[in-house]
């Protein structure tokens, strides 16, 4: 429950049909619009599409080219059949697989009914391959193509997916993954632990009613206050994934959140995961864990070791239930499994010398405080607010009051902001200029009395950082991130090395958010000689 609810809790309480509540809504004509008075919607036929197709690895050797096409598919799921979007036929789309310091050129090709981009996910480009209409590049129409060249310079799992009208486009399948291997082996100075296997693992959901997806409209975003929760659960686009492993493997899990808005708190039955890392690759500790928490867009990775046969359920565990998301089925060995050093934890020195390094550089206040909060027509009702107890840090489901409140929400009817403490501006009026090569401390406050508090995940394009206190407490186990879920009431401070020029996107990964307003802009300019 929320510290504060609008009266408009009392209308909902009163039990009137929606339709009726769109149109009683105070300012309904000029910025509201119910569901039934909405603009044109997608398209939703499915006739002469093509069949989805399973995702299939990808190989890149350095300079490759790669043909990436995004059409519509007809899928199946939980007895529909569906429009989606694809990455080359298939959801999730291709998994490219290349390695550390590698270049890859990508010739995009737009199939859709609307416009598009790429943005490679973590990956630090060059700022013109960023994929960010209005920022670094014009919107691909449809049946346009666009290049991309891109450069690996980090090893992990990164991910690419439109940057245009996301709640849409992601919902409905565009979003692929990017492996990359490190440049050392294991055993050597950087390298990392052997394992037997890696797999890679997309958590996400879909928002389902009668016979198809939850609509869309062109002009207006829905579900803007909470972001659009799933009724379904898909892991790797699949409602029932599944994988084999023999007893006595270690299997690298490389876990990536990509839904709307929906948190993921992930465990396996029985099993211990091993966090070896995150979003921008190794921790400098490894933490054996019984769950790990991802917000939408960041990453884990995760070591498993397979030590008894049987059928487990990866699940998804929160406080209010634990959901299926498939089954790992261990195949039993004739020997016992051994555990040789996978319950003695270790680390990445590599990381603990840049931390430090960064660190030492560091300034004592934050350079940048920026808060996270809402304002709306629909919040607020001129100052006539409920008080309720304090929030939860982190929204992990609906209740049925909140549910038809984000229903209702739309992006003409509140503005999420990002909201710069130094200068007053707020979103793209923020133009934070830094010089390659510096180092800033950034405060992200997510202020807990904002009318709508609820976790986000920030993403900063570009750059790298590592989160070095959360709510005034060091952290201990710094890891490279580009993402980072800031709970309800929380405040965090981020160190980012800004050493990729041009400018950037800060913004919020739900994407009702963002196109509600929620993202800013930060300046990196070369020094001149």
């Amino acid at each position: 429950m929320k510290r504060t609810l609008s009266i408009l809790m009392v209308a909902l309480a009163i039990g009137a049909a929606s339709e009726r509540l769109w149109a009683q809504m105070p300012g309904h004509g000029e910025h509201m619009m119910a569901p039934s008075m909405a603009p044109e919607g997608f398209e939703r036929s499915t006739a002469g599409l093509a069949a989805v197709s399973p995702s299939r690895d990808v190989m890149l050797k350095d300079k490759a080219v790669f043909e990436l096409t995004a059409a519509p598919v007809s899928k199946q799921l939980s007895g529909r059949t569906l429009r989606m979007y694809a990455y080359n036929g298939s959801i999730p789309g291709p998994l490219l697989r290349v390695k550390q310091g590698s270049t890859l050129t990508v010739r995009f090709t737009n199939r859709l009914d609307l416009d598009s981009s790429v943005h490679w996910h973590g990956v630090r480009v060059e700022n013109g391959s960023d994929g960010v209409p209005g920022v670094t590049q014009s919107p691909v129409r449809p049946g346009d193509e666009y290049t991309y060249r891109l450069r690996f310079p980090d090893a992990g799992l990164f991910w690419y997916h439109p940057h245009l009208r996301e709640d849409v486009t992601q919902e409905l399948g565009l979003y692929g993954g990017i492996l990359v291997e490190p440049s050392a082996k294991p055993g050597q100075l950087g390298g990392w632990p052997a394992t037997d296997r890696e797999v890679v693992v997309f958590l996400d959901d879909i928002f389902l009613i009668a016979n198809d997806v939850a609509p869309f409209y062109r002009e207006v975003v829905t579900h803007a206050l909470s972001g659009r929760f799933g009724t379904t659960f898909l892991t790797n686009g699949l409602t029932n994934w599944g994988l084999e492993v023999k007893q006595g493997e270690r299997v690298r899990f490389y876990f990536a959140n990509s839904a709307n808005t929906r948190t993921f708190a992930v465990s396996l039955e029985e099993h211990s995961l091993k966090l070896i890392g995150s979003d921008g690759g190794r921790a400098a500790r490894e933490v054996l864990t019984s769950s790990v928490v991802l917000g939408p867009s960041e990453r884990a990775i995760v070591d498993v070791l397979f030590q008894s046969p049987g059928s487990f359920r990866l699940e998804h565990r929160s406080p209010q239930r634990t959901v299926s998301l498939g089954t790992i089925r261990v195949l039993k060995a004739s020997a016992a499994a051994e555990t040789g050093d996978f319950f003695r934890p270790g680390g990445d020195d590599g990381i603990v010398r840049q931390a430090a390094s960064l660190v030492a550089r560091a300034p004592s206040q934050p350079d940048y405080v920026l808060d996270l909060k809402v304002k709306g027509a629909m919040m607020g009702m001129g100052g006539m607010m409920m008080e309720m107890e304090r929030p939860s840090p982190i929204e992990w489901e609906e209740d049925g009051h909140m549910a038809m409140m984000n229903a209702m929400s739309s992006s003409q009817t509140l503005r999420w902001i990002i909201s710069d403490r130094n200068s007053g501006r707020e979103n793209m009026d923020i133009q934070l200029q830094v010089a390659v090569g510096q180092v800033r401390l950034l405060r992200l406050v997510n202020d807990v009395n904002s009318e709508h508090p609820m976790q986000h995940p920030i993403h900063l394009h570009g750059q790298r950082f590592l989160v070095v206190s959360r709510d005034g407490k060091a952290e201990t186990n710094p890891v490279w991130k580009d993402t980072v879920l800031v709970p309800a009431g929380s405040n965090y401070d981020l160190l980012v090395e800004f050493d990729n020029p041009g400018r950037w996107l800060l913004h919020c990964h739900i994407p009702e958010h963002m196109e509600a307003g929620m993202m800013a802009v930060f300046k990196v300019k070369e020094v001149s000689s």
